[in-house]
């Protein structure tokens, strides 16, 4: 249901009617942002730290695993919770018995583990990728022949992928409130958005429609990597 709101919702913007993006994307806030906001409240109820009470802590933790593997909360996953975790700077003791560890089997302390991990590891510096180039120019000659058709993405090697992600979301996390703009893909070409608020994999935009009207564009990390976003930004992430 998020994804087919986020379509819609994405199209009221490209036609210009901001009145009902508006409408609709105060809606999506209420169903996408809603997983994450009771993630945080059930995860500071689980933490020792914040919670003396055992039998509160172990019930807040049941419930945070369970929204973790609620099929109806696609936009609530493994990396959403990790990212959680890492906010609330409690990496070292999520995983201990009296914590999230009396919830959580061993294999998904190593999946979060691994993200916490991941998020953490220095990156290489340098630009002017040749594989964003490279995928920028499929890209480009791929909509020629036809606008509907999305580029393929398995040339990019998993462990590449993951470099190019990890850079989108450095970028998309320190812009996010400010007015910065960044250059996104559009149905018309390229212009530049503004990132108003970040949820999971989803970035929100405040993008022009016309000269006096801005409305939402709702994108997930894997549409950024398709629109080529960091080939587009090039110049603004040799900062991060």
């Amino acid at each position: 249901m998020v994804g087919d709101l986020i379509s819609v919702l994405n199209e009221l913007t490209d036609r210009g009617l901001t009145k009902e993006s508006e409408y609709l994307y105060g809606i999506f806030e209420k169903i996408a942002y809603e997983s994450e906001a009771r993630a945080e409240a059930l995860l500071n109820r689980a933490d020792p730290k914040r919670n003396p009470e055992p039998n509160e802590r172990s019930v807040a933790a049941d419930r945070l695993v369970n929204l973790l593997k609620n099929p109806n909360r696609p936009e609530f996953g493994y990396k959403e919770l990790a990212n959680l975790i890492a906010r609330s700077g409690v990496q070292d003791t999520f995983d201990s018995e009296g914590f999230l560890g009396g919830s959580l089997t061993n294999a998904e302390v190593t999946v979060l583990r691994q993200l916490l991990s991941h998020d953490e590891a220095p990156r290489e510096s340098g630009f002017r990728n040749p594989r964003w180039e490279q995928a920028y120019r499929e890209q480009q000659s791929a909509g020629r022949e036809d606008d509907t058709k999305k580029p393929r993405y398995d040339q990019y090697e998993e462990d590449n992928r993951a470099e190019d992600v990890e850079l989108i979301e450095r970028i998309l996390n320190a812009l996010e409130g400010r007015t910065k703009p960044v250059k996104i893909k559009r149905s018309s070409g390229v212009s530049e958005a503004c990132v108003l608020t970040r949820n999971g994999d989803y970035t929100t935009f405040i993008v022009p429609v016309s000269d006096v009207k801005l409305g939402h564009k709702v994108l997930s990390i894997d549409h950024l990597i398709e629109d080529s976003f960091l080939f587009l930004n090039q110049d603004l992430a040799e900062m991060f």
